[in-house]
């Protein structure tokens, strides 16, 4: 079974004097930080909230942004969550299924639904237009896939990974 949380962003500074941060988000994930979503902020301290409210989302660029919490709202108090991980409910979250981590994905096996079993997903490479899934051929050749949506078909929560590869992409027969 999935985890219920997911990781949406990681603080890697204060910004200002007010308690807002810097937050980036993790590799292979757009940015989905909004005002209103309830997080978590882990790991959890005995002074403050471990869930809080995005109150503010600014200068949004290159997967990071400027972020005000609930709860947060001076400069101690930023400095204490820098370094922390940001989680949000799986239910919170719009995303799809190009967008699992490595974590949730490595090791298991790729089908393709016209050519069968591709090999094992071994990373997930971050490039500017979209993560690329690098699956580990039978002969040891990696083949990349595009992550998006009109490729990847489906991502249960365990067993194979199903992809629908367009005509042109592999070259199954060359080189075998």
């Amino acid at each position: 079974m999935r985890c219920l949380f997911r990781t949406i962003a990681r603080i890697v500074k204060t910004h200002g004097s007010k308690g807002e941060v810097v937050a980036v988000a993790p590799r292979g994930l757009p940015f989905c930080l909004q005002a209103g979503l309830e997080v978590a902020i882990v790991p959890p301290s005995l002074d403050r909230d471990r869930f809080c409210l995005v109150e503010s989302v600014s200068s949004e660029r290159d997967r990071a942004a400027i972020i005000g919490f609930s709860g947060i709202h001076d400069l101690d108090a930023a400095d204490s969550i820098v370094g922390c991980q940001v989680l949000a409910s799986r239910e919170d979250l719009a995303l799809g299924s190009e967008f699992a981590t490595l974590e949730e994905l490595e090791g298991r096996e790729v089908l393709d639904q016209h050519h069968g079993l591709l090999g094992t997903l071994i990373a997930i490479e971050e490039t500017p237009a979209h993560p690329l899934w690098v699956v580990r051929d039978r002969n040891g050749r990696d083949i990349l896939i595009p992550a998006v949506s009109a490729i990847i078909l489906h991502v249960p929560d365990s067993g194979a990974l199903e992809v629908s590869i367009p005509d042109g992409l592999l070259d199954l027969g060359a080189n075998s």
